[in-house]
């Protein structure tokens, strides 16, 4: 995977001990890396936290990242773990915003995207980490075979499974209406 040229000068000077070229450079990725806490957590507050915890450790790795993948990348890796660890600490499986019900003022993108995190959470931990990864974290297929130390043919085929499962709930989900 090539270096983002565009931030390969502030990589390469935080690396060698330039303060503020690391806080323009994780000034630079904030944003994208809190829409995807958000899309994780759906918490504006846990969002902000799991940035947070990203940016510390990737301050505390920096020295230790090797400019071998896209430095999003190495910071998605990071965000998603620190979501784990937060997972693991609550002792929940699936985040707890997981209500059965809508809200009541939702609007239609709204419920539908509840509905979707809904079907996500039912999907056995394998399948939702698959989801998570590439539809909430936006992760290429080659990303997550990398992650997850599985074969690429794996992710397809755990993608194909996942889309129909989902297809399915949303299919019943609208039944029920």
């Amino acid at each position: 995977m090539p270096i983002n040229i565009e931030h390969f000068d502030l990589i390469w000077r935080a690396k060698n001990g330039d303060r503020q070229a690391l806080q323009e450079l994780f000034r630079a990725y904030y944003g994208t890396l809190f829409r995807m806490a958000q899309k994780l957590a759906w918490n504006r507050a846990l969002a902000q936290d799991l940035v947070q915890e990203t940016m510390v450790s990737a301050i505390k790795g920096f020295p230790e990242y090797r400019m071998e993948c896209q430095f999003l990348w190495w910071l998605k890796q990071i965000l998603y773990r620190r979501y784990a660890d937060h997972l693991r600490k609550s002792r929940n499986e699936v985040p707890v915003y997981l209500a059965d019900e809508d809200p009541p003022d939702a609007s239609v993108e709204q419920t539908r995207a509840i509905q979707v995190r809904q079907a996500f959470a039912k999907l056995p931990k394998d399948l939702r980490i698959t989801a998570e990864l590439r539809f909430l974290m936006d992760w290429e297929m080659e990303e997550i075979s990398k992650e997850l130390k599985i074969p690429l043919g794996t992710v397809k085929s755990r993608l194909s499974t996942i889309r129909q499962i989902v297809k399915t709930t949303l299919a019943n989900t609208e039944g029920m209406k």
